[in-house]
């Protein structure tokens, strides 16, 4: 079963697979001063969904965001009117 890491409105529909919530990692660098890629390594994500809205200027959510850029392999975008651009992409364990 494929473990996914995205925010949590998506959790309904995959809730049959491990999850964890994207918003998870500025919690855990916040309090344990844990990096982007000691949270990956940690939770090894399959799959990432990520959203339009939840791009941020926060400095903690773009270092994740930048880190999942160079190292996902986006494999599908489509739009949706609430949530913009809505990206798929895989990291490759």
């Amino acid at each position: 079963t494929a473990r996914i890491l995205a925010p949590p409105v998506y959790w309904i529909g995959l809730k049959e697979h491990p999850y964890v919530d994207i918003y998870v990692y500025e919690r855990l660098n916040r309090q344990m001063g844990m990096s982007v890629a000691q949270f990956l390594d940690e939770t090894r994500p399959d799959f990432v969904i990520t959203d339009a809205r939840i791009a941020t200027e926060r400095r903690v959510e773009r270092l994740l965001y930048n880190e999942l850029d160079a190292r996902a392999q986006r494999q599908l975008v489509v739009r949706h009117k609430n949530y913009g651009d809505v990206a798929v992409s895989r990291l490759p364990w």
